[in-house]
């Protein structure tokens, strides 16, 4: 089993984890791993996986709601990384009394998009065409949950 390569995954990321406030006043708490994964082609020490949260929007209603991002290097993907950080991170934002995370998907990005349903986060809506990435115009899936 892929996880017992990484005991205690989300401990580590937690304890590796910063809070940060960029210019503006905007809260972005970032963790991330020098892990190694076993078989995968990632340099010791090089950073395999990073997560951030912050404002979800910079008025004060919307004060108790982070958005994610997570990114973990290819070759150290299906190894359990993002589901170990996005739980850090959804940690990370209950103490510090947030309300609700949401992530924003790359519609055609079913990967991500399961990971998050097996997560406990639900979608809530759709925008069409409102990125553009490599050349082609992408649908955004955005999906909650309460951390």
């Amino acid at each position: 089993d892929d996880i017992a390569r990484f005991p205690d995954v989300q401990s580590r990321l937690l304890k590796a984890a910063h809070a940060m406030v960029r210019p503006g006043g905007t809260l972005v708490y970032c963790v991330c791993t020098p892990l190694r994964a076993e078989g995968a082609d990632v340099v010791d020490g090089a950073v395999a996986a990073y997560g951030t949260f912050g404002d979800f929007r910079a008025f004060d209603g919307y004060r108790f709601t982070v958005e994610h991002s997570v990114y973990v290097a290819e070759s150290a993907r299906r190894r359990r990384i993002a589901s170990g950080m996005i739980e850090a991170l959804a940690k990370a934002a209950a103490a510090l009394d947030k309300h609700v995370m949401v992530a924003g998907i790359a519609a055609d990005n079913e990967a991500s998009l399961s990971l998050h349903r097996k997560l406990g986060f639900v979608e809530c809506g759709r925008m069409p065409e409102v990125g553009f990435k490599f050349g082609r115009w992408l649908d955004l899936v955005l999906m909650q949950r309460r951390p």
